[in-house]
């Protein structure tokens, strides 16, 4: 938006001109937005140009990835209960987050590791992707009352790693201590 006033412009003045631009996820992910602008005028009837001028806005890029572990197992009472656990891996920054996305828990070790999707590639921020896994209770996990495991995800952004907030998940164990006895 340029005013039109003064008119004519004399040696020297000048006036400002406006304008807005919105920012797209590709501008993000490029890393800046690079704006170039000439501006024109008429000296009578010929059409006058000015140089270009370049102005680069940088752009904050935030790679962010959140965990949100859940489970549906309200508690257990034997060994060889299982446990399932859900993994919600939100893309909470503002650029791309690419694979390999992984889950690493403390209760769950291999062969038995965290299953995660590897796709989508890339994971666009606000998207979201799930993954899975399950536990087998022992008899060391109803000794001590409960399993309490705790888990960080991860992706990548331009090939580093983005590590998610820890999250933490406990089951608490239905512990029935019995003793019988038979007598002959």
């Amino acid at each position: 938006v340029c005013q039109q006033l003064p008119s004519p412009l004399l040696p020297g003045q000048f006036f400002t001109c406006t304008a807005t631009y919105t920012v797209t996820q590709a501008d993000i992910n490029a890393g800046s937005v690079t704006n170039i602008a000439s501006a024109t005028a008429m000296n009578g009837a010929n059409p006058v140009t000015s140089n270009t001028d370049t102005v680069n806005v940088p752009a904050v890029q935030l790679p962010a990835l959140s965990l949100d572990k859940t489970t549906t197992t309200v508690n257990y009472n034997q060994v060889g209960d299982t446990i399932l656990y859900s993994y919600k891996l939100t893309n909470s920054g503002n650029v791309p987050l690419t694979p390999p996305y992984a889950v690493s828990d403390n209760k769950i070790v291999a062969p038995n590791a965290v299953s995660c999707p590897q796709t989508p590639d890339p994971l666009m921020p606000g998207d979201f992707i799930f993954c899975t896994a399950t536990y087998t209770v022992t008899q060391a996990d109803l000794t001590a009352g409960s399993v309490v495991n705790v888990a960080t995800a991860s992706a990548e952004y331009n090939n580093q790693p983005v590590n998610s907030n820890q999250d933490t998940e406990t089951v608490p164990a239905i512990q029935l201590p019995a003793l019988s006895l038979d007598k002959d």
